[in-house]
């Protein structure tokens, strides 16, 4: 249930909340710092969701991976306001500033939401669920194309 204060949770649980959330995406954006544009078609190893497009080859690309995150950021959203979810098709290809003003976007809502979640447990579901698919897209970045590099 979505509150109309800011203090319908206490405020130290959002705080950290928040905090874990910046720690999971400073990892993802270290992780990416040394990517260049083509590190974005490379194939990562990963189908998040089980996403299936019918261009096979982008499917498995950090791009696709990434723009996979903040569509799922934005399902997790749908879900913890018990609103309808609309998931929508991908596009066949992003580029690089498209993908992290996506996430960007998402994460606004994000952060926004978080502030008004009135049960506790809605709010720590939702940053598990964002964290868990961060790490893994993490932990697949720098096992994968720092090997495909070496």
């Amino acid at each position: 249930m979505i509150s109309d204060t800011n203090e319908a949770r206490d405020g130290n649980v959002t705080k950290m909340l928040i905090d874990r959330l910046e720690r999971s995406h400073d990892a993802l954006i270290g992780a990416l710092s040394e990517r260049t544009e083509s590190d974005f078609r490379k194939p990562v190893g990963l189908a998040i969701e089980d996403q299936t497009l019918p261009d096979h080859d982008y499917q498995y690309t950090l791009g696709h991976a990434l723009a996979s995150l903040a569509q799922n950021e934005r399902l997790d959203l749908a879900s913890a306001r018990s609103e309808s979810i609309n998931n929508r098709e991908l596009p066949k290809k992003l580029i690089p500033p498209q993908i992290t003003h996506d996430l960007a976007g998402a994460r606004h809502q994000t952060l926004k939401l978080l502030a008004e979640i009135a049960e506790e447990e809605i709010a720590e579901a939702l940053v598990e669920s964002i964290i868990e698919r961060e790490m893994a897209l993490v932990t697949v970045i720098t096992e994968t194309l720092d090997n495909q590099t070496n």
